[in-house]
């Protein structure tokens, strides 16, 4: 499904994923299906970032999401910028952040070293 889904299929992307090329991706993936299969959210109703293919980069996740430390500024950042923030009434919180980086640090976890 996912090597169906690059824009080279075939091109090894499991070997780019392992080092983090397209963390992203699968980041993505994992996430769109917690919030609408764990939380029932419409995926319509989901960022910009987390509704098209590849728009959530491994250098977002490694500048903007990995390095915060204070919840409530990153909540701020995500809810205000184009790209991550939502339309209509579904917002960036501190639970939907935990589970980022949660699923950051388990990513982190599984690299090989």
């Amino acid at each position: 499904m996912l090597d169906e889904a690059t824009d080279a299929p075939g091109f090894q992307p499991f070997e780019y994923m392992v080092v983090g090329r397209y963390l992203g991706e699968p980041v993505r993936l994992v996430l769109v299906d917690w919030f609408t299969c764990g939380r029932g959210i419409i995926e319509a109703s989901l960022p910009h970032l987390l509704g098209q293919r590849n728009a959530l980069t491994t250098a977002f996740l490694a500048t903007i999401v990995a390095p915060a430390e204070d919840p409530s500024v990153l909540t701020t950042y995500l809810n205000s910028n184009l790209e991550s923030a939502a339309v209509g009434n579904w917002t960036w919180t501190a639970e939907f952040l935990e589970a980022l980086h949660e699923l950051l640090r388990s990513s982190k976890e599984d690299l090989p070293q």
